[in-house]
C-alpha cells in the first residue's frame, strides 16, 4: 500500500486562503490525500482517531466532499491531521515540506561508513582485477566482463571520492527510501542514503543490505558512464534482459556481489521468459507488461527527479531564473497547484535590492508530489502479475495502457490520485516519456537535449500534451 504523507497542518492555512483557482484546487488535493491516507490507517488507529474527535466515517466523509472549507472546517481537518500523527509510530504521517534534504554523517556514522566503503571499495576492484570471472560472466554474458569490470573499476574510485570530499555523502533526512522505494539518491558528486542504510553500516558482510546497496548506488557515481535503474531485481524482464541494457544498471552490478557472498548463482539467459507466467499469457500480454514496466520505472525516476528540483526551487528560487515554463508544466504533470498562479516568475535579486524570488511553492503541493512517487513505486515492476487478459483485440499502445490500468487496479492500492484511472495512465505515460529508458532519443527531458544545464520540458509530453489541449477546448 503506498505511503501517504500529509502537509503539516500548521501549513494548511497558507495552502488554501481566499478564492483563488490556486486556493480552490489545492483544497481538492488535500481533501483527496486525506481521504486517501485514512484509506490506509490501521482500522484500530482509525476508532481511535474517531473516537478521540467524536467523529463518524460519516462526518469526515462529508467534510471530505465539501464545495469550499470556512474556517471550522479547516480547524477540524487540521485536528484530523494532527491526530493521525499522533497514532503513527513511523513518524511518516507529515510530509517534512521545503526543509534540508539532507544532513552530514556524524563522527561515529562516518567511521563505520568508512570501514563499510573500504571493503566496498576493495571488493569491486578484486572484481575488476579479475578475481571472480565467473560471476561477472554468468550475470552480463560470456565476452562482456571486460565492460562490466570497467565499471566496477570506475565506481569503486567514485565511492573513494565521495568518502573523500565534504558532503559526499549525506544521510536522507526526508526519509525518500521509506516512502519511494529508493535505496538511495546518488549522482557524481552526491550519494544520499537513507538513516536505515547508515544505521545498518556497522554490517560489513558482502550479502547485508548496506554493503550490496553501496555497491549499487557507486555505480551510479561514475563521472561519465555511470548507471541508471533501467530494471531492478523485482522486474520480470530481470533475468533475461540484453547485455548491453544489463551493463548501464545498477542493480546488475549488485547481483555480481550478491553470487559472490553467497555462492547462489541465478540463470541469466537474455530473451527467456519467466516460467511460471509463461504458460498463463499470450506473448501479446508478455510484451506489453514488458513496456508497461518501461513507462512505470521511468515515470518513477522523472516524478523523483521533478519533486527534487521544485523542492530546490522552494529552497533557492534564485537559481532557476528562465525555469518558468518548465515549472508550469512539471506542475501539470504531478497534479500540484502551482500552474494555477497566475504570476510565475523566479528572479535573482542583487546585494542592494533584496532576497531572490519565485512563485510560491506550498509544502501542500510538494506532499501532492510525494503521494505519486509513492504510487508509482507501489506499482513499479509489477506489470508482469497481470495475466488477465483483455477482451477486445488491442495494438500495442492500447495494450500497454491496459496493462498499466489493470497495475493501478491491482496495486494502487483503491486510492485516488487524479480524476480517474485513465487520467492516471495519461500521466504515467507521459512522466515515462520523459525518461532515457523510454523516449526514442534516449535523454533526460527534464533537461535540454543540447545543454543539460538548461531547463526542458518546454512542452507537455504526449499524451498529456493532447489531453491538457482536448480539455480547454
Amino acid at each position: 500500500m503506498p505511503r501517504i504523507r500529509l502537509p503539516d497542518p500548521k501549513d494548511i492555512d497558507e495552502m488554501i486562503q481566499g478564492v483563488s483557482k490556486r486556493s480552490e484546487m489545492a483544497e481538492r488535493k488535500l481533501k483527496t490525500a486525506i481521504g486517501n491516507a485514512l484509506a490506509t490507517m490501521d482500522p484500530a488507529d482509525k476508532r481511535t482517531l474517531t473516537g478521540d474527535l467524536r467523529l463518524t466515517d460519516l462526518d469526515i466523509q462529508n467534510l471530505l466532499r465539501r464545495d469550499r472549507l470556512d474556517d471550522p472546517a479547516r480547524d477540524r481537518l487540521k485536528e484530523i491531521i494532527a491526530k493521525m500523527r499522533d497514532l503513527d509510530e513511523s513518524g511518516l504521517t507529515i510530509y517534512p515540506g521545503a526543509v534540508q534534504s539532507h544532513r552530514e554523517l556524524s563522527k561515529t556514522e562516518r567511521t563505520a561508513m568508512a570501514a563499510l566503503a573500504a571493503d566496498v571499495s576493495a571488493l569491486m576492484r578484486d572484481i575488476a582485477s579479475g578475481h571472480h570471472d565467473p560471476y561477472v560472466k554468468n550475470v552480463f554474458g560470456d565476452g562482456f566482463e571486460e565492460e562490466a569490470k570497467k565499471v566496477f573499476k570506475g565506481a569503486a574510485k567514485a565511492l573513494d571520492r565521495l568518502m573523500k570530499a565534504s558532503g559526499g555523502l549525506v544521510v536522507d533526512v526526508m526519509r525518500k527510501s521509506d516512502v519511494w522505494s529508493c535505496g538511495g539518491l546518488t549522482n557524481s558528486t552526491r550519494m544520499a542514503l537513507p538513516e536505515s542504510l547508515v544505521a545498518a553500516a556497522s554490517d560489513r558482510s558482502r550479502s547485508g543490505y548496506a554493503f550490496l546497496t553501496l555497491v549499487h548506488e557507486s555505480t551510479h557515481a561514475l563521472p561519465k558512464g555511470g548507471t541508471t535503474d533501467v530494471l531492478y531485481e523485482h522486474h520480470e524482464r530481470f533475468l533475461n534482459a540484453n547485455p548491453q541494457a544489463k551493463l548501464a544498471t545498477a542493480d546488475y552490478y549488485k547481483e555480481v556481489v550478491r553470487q559472490i557472498a553467497t555462492a547462489a548463482g541465478r540463470v541469466f539467459t537474455p530473451q527467456d521468459v519467466d516460467a511460471h507466467l509463461s504458460t498463463t499469457r499470450s506473448k501479446d500480454l508478455m510484451l506489453a507488461a514488458e513496456a508497461a514496466d518501461k513507462v512505470l520505472n521511468g515515470a518513477w525516476v522523472s516524478a523523483i527527479r521533478i519533486h527534487d528540483t521544485i523542492h530546490s526551487m522552494a529552497r533557492a528560487p534564485g537559481n532557476f531564473v528562465g525555469w518558468e515554463t518548465w515549472l508550469r508544466n512539471a506542475s501539470r504533470l504531478m497534479g500540484t497547484s502551482i500552474h494555477r498562479e497566475p504570476d510565475i516568475a523566479f528572479t535573482k535579486a542583487g546585494l542592494m535590492r533584496g532576497r531572490n524570488s519565485g512563485p510560491p511553492i506550498h509544502s501542500g503541493d510538494l506532499a501532492v508530489m510525494d503521494n505519486k512517487i509513492a504510487m508509482l513505486a507501489a506499482c513499479n515492476g509489477k506489470a508482469k502479475y497481470v495475466i488477465k487478459e483483455p477482451t477486445v483485440a488491442l495494438g500495442p499502445e492500447d495494450y500497454v495502457g491496459y496493462v498499466l490500468t489493470e497495475v493501478l487496479r491491482m496495486f494502487g492500492g483503491g486510492l485516488k490520485f487524479s480524476k480517474s484511472l485513465d487520467k492516471d495512465v495519461i500521466v504515467i505515460r507521459s512522466l515515462g516519456a520523459l525518461h532515457e529508458s523510454v523516449n526514442s532519443g534516449r535523454k533526460n527531458l527534464l533537461l535540454d537535449v543540447g545543454n543539460a544545464k538548461k531547463p526542458g520540458l518546454a512542452q507537455l509530453p504526449e499524451p498529456m500534451r493532447s489531453y491538457d489541449a482536448l480539455k480547454r477546448v
